[in-house]
């Protein structure tokens, strides 16, 4: 949830507002002398002095120097540079970078980040310390949603995104430590208005809150409006894994306590400060001015003098007044300012003449010695502007400084050397920018909605579910193919080809799902074993050199892929070491980073295609493919006659078995008409006999 829009705070029993007041009051205490310091060069850039009593000329130094070194540190927004830890075949490693690096480029340009770093960076070049603050921020919306007991309004997720926040250096606390990593804690001063503060805290506490503000800043706040903004504190706790929301006189409880939104790293939602000069046992920086405030405050006296001694450097002349003077208006005339290619009338000519004319009339006032110190003055002050310049690294950025008209050689030498006392500078902000990309990347692995991530990156990948479609459907491919070759060889024919995969299938299988994606950058141990996020160049980037960089790459690339194609065409087992040496040289040249996916692409078809080559037989003999082929026609031409013999003697057989059936038929037929009259013979006979046996019998009765 937002810090600035979650209105349910949570209290328990834990350390008491007080005990942190105490805290904060104490970090403050131990920054006295440094705060101090800082309020007084940040005065001296903003020239922020009192009109009516100091009126001295001053030489902006330190506002020149910042000027000059605010582009040479910080020129452009970093650009997210996120990839494989190992450039090893890694699909969903891959698709993490990707993803995590097209979101966070989105957030960058939408949320205007290059404005707090300029801030950041601008507080780091006057006073020694700049930082920035990340929250993390989504909008509801209000949707009705239908349950047991009716209709019920319900609030949704809507968007999400982070908001990047400058901190100003008397806005960051943090108690004593000697580095950045033993800090148990860090806060900061955040100021809400009246509809921020009730919204974040309910208008019965904020009412309240407002009224001990008012009440603790009798001074500088009397005269202060209803709609001002209120000062609360929010302090972010590593030793006891929370984060607290207080406010002055507020009493015992604190505003909020709560566990933290997300876990981050460093826990902390803000990355290492900006820092100066650093001493190493303790966090209190020292800014570049001090170095040279002693030179600052001497070209200062030197401007004073030299603005005293220009007032001192005026014409100035005597003539004769009275009775002698009688050419004194002519004088003044010819003095007046808009005489110039005038004639002035002299009255007494014979006696101006005679006295020796303008030269005798009028004596100047001595101006020598003044321009002798004048000068003196002003070489003085470049010398000591010299000395600052060696002191603050300015010197070099003039050295590298390159005319158009100089040699090529000279130009990268002067580059060369201008780079290096600033080069310090330039990395800090670069590690600066990289903290807080790292920091944007695991809030959105922790917190955002994986649609969300589809939005920001533009990049669309197969849920499982389709993914386990598509495996199904080249299933039923394959199924099919079998079939088709079963009953090829049934008919004798030679199997098919099998019908090609269409290639959104194809290409839908190669790519992770989402879910893969999403559990990779869940899980953060995993993640940073297999991700790593760095940050483009933050300063001017060099057209020139980044043309020859490119244009390197495509030179060793040509050479390279000109040995390499024979060499495939001819020894197709080579084409995988070819292919990983394509990737070895396009890792080392940043040009070819986005041409790595298109180089190992081409890389596995080729090897797909060598492996189909090197299973195929070598092209055949066409003298041995001649016999073949005549063999081929003389046995075609001999089983055509044996089918033909074959068929004719079916034919003949089936004519003789034909004429033995009809005579075995007519012999059946005639067998048993003979049987059917010897049957009736007999009964006839036995017939014959019975008759004479009963006549035999009823004579020898009677």
């Amino acid at each position: 949830m937002d810090e600035y829009t979650d209105a349910s705070p949570q209290n328990d029993k834990k350390r008491s507002a007080r005990a942190w007041l105490d805290d904060i009051q104490q970090a403050e205490q131990s920054m006295a002398d440094w705060t101090k310091r800082a309020k007084n060069i940040e005065r001296i850039y903003l020239d922020d002095r009192e009109e009516k009593t100091d009126t001295q000329r001053k030489y902006a130094m330190l506002w020149a120097n910042v000027s000059v070194l605010q582009p040479a540190v910080y020129a452009q927004p970093p650009q997210p540079a996120v990839s494989r830890r190992f450039s090893d075949r890694d699909p969903i490693a891959r698709a993490v970078a990707e993803v995590l690096e097209r979101s966070i480029t989105s957030i960058y340009d939408l949320s205007d980040i290059d404005s707090p770093i300029k801030s950041a960076r601008d507080n780091y070049l006057i006073v020694g310390r700049g930082t920035m603050w990340v929250r993390y921020v989504p909008t509801f919306k209000t949707e009705q949603y239908e349950g047991d007991e009716g209709t019920e309004l319900v609030e949704v997720l809507a968007d999400e995104t982070l908001a990047y926040d400058f901190v100003h250096w008397s806005d960051f606390i943090h108690p004593k430590a000697r580095r950045w990593e033993d800090l148990p804690w860090v806060g900061r001063k955040v100021y809400l208005d009246k509809e921020a503060g009730e919204q974040r805290f309910g208008k019965e506490v904020w009412d309240k809150v407002r009224a001990a503000y008012m009440a603790n800043k009798p001074g500088e706040y009397a005269k202060a409006k209803p709609d001002d903004k209120t000062c609360v504190f929010e302090v972010w706790s590593k030793r006891d894994n929370e984060v607290i929301w207080l406010a002055e006189n507020y009493g015992e409880d604190v505003l909020d306590r709560r566990p933290p939104l997300y876990m981050l790293k460093g826990f902390f939602p803000c990355p290492k400060p900006l820092y100066a000069t650093l001493p190493t046992d303790k966090l209190k920086p020292v800014p570049d001015y001090v170095y040279y405030q002693d030179q600052a405050q001497e070209i200062n006296k030197l401007t004073a003098k030299i603005d005293a001694l220009e007032d001192a450097l005026k014409l100035v002349g005597f003539y004769p007044a009275g009775a002698d003077g009688e050419i004194s208006s002519a004088i003044e005339m010819a003095l007046k300012p808009g005489t110039s290619n005038q004639m002035v009338p002299v009255p007494g000519w014979a006696s101006f003449v005679s006295g020796g004319g303008a030269k005798q009339m009028i004596e100047w006032l001595p101006v020598e010695n003044v321009l002798v110190v004048l000068q003196g003055c002003i070489e003085l002050r470049q010398k000591l502007i010299e000395d600052v310049y060696q002191i603050t690294g300015i010197s070099d950025i003039i050295r590298g400084s390159t005319d158009p008209r100089e040699t090529r050689g000279a130009q990268q030498l002067k580059a060369q050397w201008g780079g290096t006392r600033i080069r310090p500078r330039q990395e800090e902000v670069a590690r600066f920018c990289r903290d807080l990309t790292r920091i944007s990347a695991e809030i959105l692995s922790e917190k955002f909605q994986p649609d969300t991530l589809w939005r920001l990156s533009g990049l669309k990948y197969p849920t499982a579910e389709e993914k386990a479609a598509a495996e199904k459907q080249i299933q039923q491919f394959e199924k099919i193919a079998r079939l088709m070759a079963q009953q090829a060889q049934a008919t004798g024919q030679p199997p098919p080809p099998m019908p090609p995969i269409p290639e959104e299938i194809e290409d839908m299988l190669k790519k992770p799902s989402q879910e893969e994606i999403i559990n990779l950058m869940r899980d953060d141990q995993l993640r940073s074993y297999r991700i790593g996020i760095e940050t483009d160049s933050t300063i001017a980037a060099d057209e020139q050199s980044e043309k020859e960089s490119r244009q390197e790459f495509v030179t060793v690339l040509g050479g390279l892929m000109g040995q390499a194609i024979p060499t495939a065409m001819q020894v197709p087992e080579l084409v995988p070491v070819i292919g990983e040496s394509l990737l070895f040289m396009a890792r080392a040249y940043r040009a070819g980073r986005s041409m790595e996916d298109v180089i190992e692409t081409a890389v596995e078809n080729l090897t797909k295609k060598a492996d189909s080559a090197g299973n195929q037989p070598p092209p055949p003999d066409p003298r041995v493919e001649k016999i073949k082929a005549d063999a081929k026609l003389q046995e075609q031409k001999l089983a055509a006659q044996v089918k033909n013999d074959q068929a004719k003697t079916q034919i003949d057989a089936q004519e003789t078995m034909s004429k033995e059936q009809r005579e075995w038929a007519e012999f059946q037929s005639r067998d048993k008409l003979a049987w059917a009259e010897f049957q009736a013979d007999q009964e006839r006979a036995r017939a014959e006999m019975m008759l004479k046996q009963q006549s035999a019998n009823q004579t020898w009765v009677g």
